[in-house]
């Protein structure tokens, strides 16, 4: 099976526009605007699912070609520890 966190790089005033339509798109299951650093400049982050690696490089790609995103790191889970919703205290 195929997963990847995407980190891209999208001009500000294009953010929202991209990030809606990414979070509809049923094989991304997260979606986040977050800070950037000097030296780490990416701040739209997906998660993206596929039966195998090929295969989300293919819809990582598309994406990329869709709204002209040059600048992005690919991080493929190499195991998952756990997954589960977080608690909150009210």
């Amino acid at each position: 099976k195929g997963n990847a966190m995407v980190a891209w790089r999208v001009p500000e005033e294009k953010i929202e526009e991209i990030g809606q339509y990414l979070s509809k798109l049923p094989y991304i299951s997260h979606c986040y605007v977050r800070e950037t650093y000097e030296d780490w400049n990416y701040n739209l982050y997906t998660m993206i699912h596929g039966k195998n690696k090929r295969e989300v490089k293919k819809k990582i790609k598309e994406i990329s070609e869709k709204f002209s995103l040059t600048e992005y790191q690919v991080l493929f889970t190499k195991k998952e520890i756990v997954r589960k919703h977080a608690k909150y205290e009210i």
